[in-house]
């Protein structure tokens, strides 16, 4: 799931806590084309984690901290880049060093086609699936900006199913050749393929799924390598 087109960038970030636990609730957000300057009150903060599950920075922030935040430092960089890749163990240095003086490292992925749901583990297997938070956390998710590369390249995504429930997964992308979805099973036996859904997309639908755990899978034709999304909903019966 290696994206195409990547750049290497790495930039840090350096702000200040307020002694009341939370983010400049009180602050004016600021506009598109204003520009923070050095001592400002930030606006509340809000972003989506590596899950897709949305977060706010005050979440950093606790009464209960043995240590008060003083500071973040967020650390805009992306996941596969091989010189950000090696500097990933000063990063943990530094969070080591000085955690105990209230400074916390917050990573952020810049790159909006960044695989940042494979990292290092390749997701090609059930084995190695990125298991989302679809039925556990939320009944349904779309993961953006990822990729087929290289050429036969398959992404898993495990699914687990709490009670009987449809599952349907969708994958779209804008041009090129297809990235098939299908659907499998526990012990990853295709239990159906996608079909067409319009331009530039394909679903694979499960009705009436028992408890269990399932995978989708996106993958496409041996020569092929394409940027693609995948949408994943379960329904309750």
């Amino acid at each position: 799931m290696a994206a195409l087109g990547k750049y290497c960038a790495i930039t840090f970030a350096f702000f200040v806590a307020g002694n009341a636990p939370s983010f400049a609730a009180d602050a004016t957000p600021t506009t598109e084309r204003s520009i923070p300057k050095i001592g400002d009150k930030l606006a509340p903060c809000k972003f989506t984690d590596i899950r897709y599950l949305p977060r706010t920075l005050n979440e950093f922030v606790s009464e209960k901290d043995p240590v008060r935040k003083r500071a973040f430092v967020l650390v805009f960089t992306n996941t596969t880049c091989p010189l950000v890749q090696k500097y990933l163990p000063r990063l943990k240095q530094l969070e080591a060093e000085f955690r105990d003086q209230g400074i916390q490292f917050v990573a952020v992925d810049v790159s909006a086609d960044d695989s940042i749901l494979e990292g290092q583990t390749k997701n090609d297997t059930i084995a190695t699936a990125y298991a989302t938070p679809v039925a556990s956390s939320k009944p349904d998710i779309t993961f953006a900006g990822l990729a087929i590369c290289p050429e036969g390249d398959k992404d898993t995504y495990k699914i687990d199913v709490s009670v009987i429930s449809d599952i349907e997964v969708i994958t779209t992308w804008d041009a090129g050749n297809p990235v098939s979805v299908s659907i499998l099973g526990a012990g990853g036996a295709t239990l159906v393929n996608g079909t067409s859904n319009g331009a530039n997309s394909l679903k694979a639908f499960a009705a009436n799924q028992p408890m269990g755990t399932y995978y989708a899978q996106a993958y496409a034709s041996a020569t092929t390598k394409n940027n693609y999304k995948i949408s994943l909903k379960v329904t309750p019966k």
